[in-house]
């Protein structure tokens, strides 16, 4: 993001348990987010589904 010219307001990191974001402002100056939410749930899921 940086390269593309955002300013990151928070780094990306994970702030839950299994919920990864990072905030950044807009070019008007608003904070927005970008985030993954789930993915070692969804992996334990799949590898407990492939064990049955």
């Amino acid at each position: 993001m940086k390269e593309q010219g955002a300013t990151i307001f928070d780094p990306a990191g994970e702030y839950y348990d299994d919920y990864y974001a990072v905030f950044f402002l807009d070019p008007d100056g608003l904070k927005l987010e970008g985030m993954k939410w789930g993915e070692r749930q969804a992996k334990a899921k799949a590898t407990r589904k492939k064990a049955k």
